[in-house]
């Protein structure tokens, strides 16, 4: 009787398998449609650059059964950036972005919103439509239509509005621990978070492959006393765009006090760039100084050396900066990943930045120096008005700064663990295969 009913089971299901039209032998064509600010310059479009062309060259290249289509969406179109991109970046963005001219066939359809939920159907301003006119008519009945959701925050709180625009979406990818809370404790439905690192291009952000710049070269304005020996000048470099959250006033005062009292052979070195609502930053400075200057007991050209690169720097040469220098450091008050932490840890750098937010998914107190967090700081105005960020110690950010400058055999020593933890866990392959597995 046992015998009889499972023979009876197994001709339902084959008849079920067969009346609904499913074959194994039949393989499932799949269409990405990855929509993003690519040509931005910004994080968004950054880490949208490193994803899909680790999709491209560790899955979609592999697997005929797979299509890759791109589109710019959710931000300005930067000429300054997309001509300064590596030619071969370059060459495949434009491949991506207009495939060839052939029907269409797959029966899963995937629509990648990887931008802020802002700028999601239906947008709160002017951008192209994600998910594309057809997934929201699902134009094709045959076909299997799926959202997914690319995004992360930096402050403690999910933005209002942004719960019911991820809850729309099929599932919602995000880069760190960090983010699963604070989209969980936002409304965001659990099943529909999941965690998708970012990649950081090993290969281009190599240390070995690259020759340092001549710094000189790329200064746009600078202050302080020059070191009068380069060759035996410990640099520091941060890379950022200016805004609060960056926490440039933290850097440069901390920066400035840890050495103002020394005859030490430091510079500080700023790739930075104008941002929305803070465009002067020149400004910024000149104020910022003339309020601590006094509290300093120096004048100008007294302090310890800062200089900025001029901007924009090219992508290109963005590694060779990097190489140019002997430590990294950026004491943000909240990051979303924290892409130039991580590229600087592919070149091996010594790394200081402000123990909370996304940038911990990969740094550790054993990778990096981590800066203290003397409170969570209300911000009290913009749109993110009640929302909390780190206010990272100053006291501390001069000690560690202080402390890597004295001891560089054993900050390189923490720059090559660092090193080869990034080139481990977060190479294009590894997240490309962590994407493949996802779809």
């Amino acid at each position: 009787m046992r015998s009889l009913v499972l023979a009876l089971l197994v001709l339902v299901i084959s008849v079920y398998i067969f009346e609904s039209g499913y074959h194994s032998h039949q393989p499932l064509h799949i269409h990405v449609h990855w929509m993003a600010p690519f040509m931005s310059g910004g994080g968004y479009g950054s880490e949208a650059i490193a994803t899909v062309a680790a999709m491209h060259d560790n899955w979609v290249k592999r697997d005929d059964l797979v299509s890759l289509q791109i589109s710019h969406h959710g931000d300005s179109i930067n000429q300054a950036f997309i001509r300064g991109l590596p030619s071969e970046t370059s060459q495949l963005l434009q491949n991506l972005a207009n495939p060839p001219d052939q029907k269409d066939n797959s029966k899963l359809k995937i629509s990648i919103c990887h931008s802020e939920p802002g700028a999601w159907h239906p947008a709160n301003y002017m951008t192209k439509q994600c998910p594309p006119p057809d997934f929201i008519d699902k134009a094709d009945a045959n076909a299997t239509y799926y959202k997914i959701g690319r995004t992360m925050f930096e402050t403690d709180t999910l933005p209002s509005g942004w719960a019911e625009r991820c809850n729309k979406m099929d599932e919602i990818w995000v880069p760190a621990e960090f983010h699963m809370e604070i989209f969980r404790n936002g409304g965001v439905a659990a099943e529909k978070l999941f965690k998708i690192p970012e990649p950081v291009n090993t290969e281009e952000f190599n240390a070995k492959r690259v020759q340092p710049l001549d710094l000189s070269e790329f200064i746009s304005m600078e202050f302080g006393a020059k070191p009068t020996n380069a060759s035996h000048t410990y640099r520091f470099l941060s890379v950022f765009k200016w805004e609060t959250r960056k926490g440039w006033d933290i850097l440069i005062e901390a920066y400035l006090k840890a050495f103002k009292d020394t005859e030490s052979e430091v510079s500080l070195y700023l790739l930075t760039q104008p941002y929305h609502n803070e465009p002067n930053y020149i400004k910024h400075i000149q104020n910022f100084l003339e309020e601590k200057l006094p509290e300093m007991g120096k004048d100008l050209n007294q302090l310890p050396h800062v200089a900025f690169i001029q901007y924009p720097l090219p992508q290109s040469m963005l590694p060779r900066l990097y190489r140019s220098v002997n430590a990294f450091v950026l004491p943000s008050r909240g990051e979303g990943w924290g892409r130039p932490h991580i590229e600087a840890m592919s070149m091996g750098l010594p790394t200081i930045a402000t123990n909370w937010s996304g940038n911990l998914e990969f740094m550790k107190p054993w990778n990096s120096y981590l800066i203290k967090v003397e409170s969570m700081t209300e911000i009290t105005s913009g749109a993110f008005s009640g929302h909390h960020w780190a206010n990272p110690s100053v006291s501390h950010l001069m000690e560690l700064l202080r402390h890597v400058f004295k001891n560089p055999k054993e900050a390189k020593s923490i720059g090559r663990i660092g090193e080869n933890y990034v080139r481990t866990l977060y190479t294009p392959a590894r997240v490309a295969s962590m994407i493949e597995d996802r779809v």
